[in-house]
């Protein structure tokens, strides 16, 4: 899974890994029914609920209760895996994508660095800022791209890819892709739309005024690390993300110029697992500064309450939030580094007001 979201660092939208769904258990509507209209003989849901959606082609979509079924309510659709895929999935030859809040995709892993996509929905988001562009780069992964329905807001499509004769496979991939694409009319007829809830995911949950974690090197870090610093800027990664890995070089320079009284460290949030990898990352970016490894606490107190990355918070000198956070890459390559000077400075000068924005 993480070869398969490297391909998306030139996306600017913010990239999630999963395997069923992502943690948000306190965003979910639990009312138990949604109403249902049908419109050009597909099934739409007015609103998540836990109970009580039809998926497009009419079936019974339950995704708290049926472990083959994901849905996020931001992101307006969720899709039921058929149990031939399902297995594939568990088993590890096949993984998810997530580009939050806009699209969910399957591909099967032919080896470490290459991907067969198989099928993904997009959200298209009529007046959302830069949506052309990415749509453009998502549609460019698959042969075959059409439109499920279309609402008020938004437009849903359809895209997958059927034709295997360019691969190199051995016989147990060929036949396990081969099952899959057979079951692409199940897996589009299983897919479930309703009306996007709106989440900020930009107001943080929680801070980091208490906490002993290590640093890259082994070194013990608390959040003393903040005390000298007006502002620090922690940006929270890790060694899967596309656009996470896309922004760290400017962010290495950005440390090297940063204005007086601020600083940057990192969160490699699979440090633990990754640890070699993450330093050659951060070597290979000329990030000099701290990148710590969660702890068991920060995970469970703080990092469960973030759903996507790169996300990156501003907090005083005493590990304090200071105004919202940054979800993805704040701006194309070759301008990262300027958008992250400017929210610094913003944050300065929202403490010195008083006030956080």
């Amino acid at each position: 899974m993480k070869k398969l979201l490297m391909i998306f660092m030139a996306l600017s939208l913010s990239v999630g890994a999963i395997s069923g769904c992502s943690n948000s258990s306190n965003n979910k509507n639990n009312d138990n029914s949604s109403a249902v209209t049908k419109k050009d003989e597909v099934f739409i849901n007015e609103k998540y609920s836990a109970t009580g959606m039809k998926t497009i082609g009419g079936n019974d979509f339950s995704p708290e209760t049926d472990k083959t079924a994901i849905a996020e309510p931001s992101f307006g659709f969720g899709i039921k895996h058929p149990d031939e895929i399902y297995s594939l999935i568990e088993s590890q030859k096949m993984g998810g994508y997530a580009i939050e809040p806009y699209s969910l995709g399957l591909g099967y892993f032919i080896s470490e660095s290459d991907v067969f996509y198989l099928s993904g929905v997009w959200r298209y988001e009529k007046n959302a800022p830069g949506m052309d562009e990415n749509f453009e780069m998502w549609k460019a992964l698959y042969t075959n791209v059409e439109v499920i329905t279309e609402t008020d807001d938004n437009i849903y499509y359809w895209g997958y890819n059927n034709d295997i004769s360019a691969l190199t496979l051995t016989d147990e991939q060929k036949k396990d892709i081969e099952t899959a694409i057979g079951l692409l009319d199940e897996l589009k007829n299983n897919v479930c739309i309703f009306t996007p809830e709106i989440v900020d995911i930009t107001e943080v949950q929680g801070d980091l005024s208490s906490f002993e974690v290590k640093d890259m090197e082994g070194n013990t870090v608390t959040q003393d690390i903040f005390a000298d610093y007006d502002i620090t800027m922690v940006n929270i990664w890790a060694t899967w993300c596309g656009p996470c890995l896309s922004e760290l070089t400017e962010i290495g320079e950005l440390y090297k110029e940063l204005p007086e009284k601020t600083n940057i460290i990192s969160i490699c949030t699979d440090g633990a697992s990754e640890t070699d990898f993450a330093k050659e990352i951060l070597k290979e970016s000329g990030c000099d500064f701290t990148t710590i490894i969660p702890s068991a606490d920060m995970e469970n107190n703080f990092l469960r309450n973030i759903s996507s990355i790169p996300y990156t918070i501003f907090v005083n000198s005493k590990g304090e939030i200071v105004g919202k956070a940054q979800v993805g890459v704040p701006a194309p390559e070759g301008q990262i580094k300027d958008a992250y000077k400017d929210i610094i400075m913003d944050r300065l000068e929202s403490l010195s007001g008083g006030q956080s924005e």
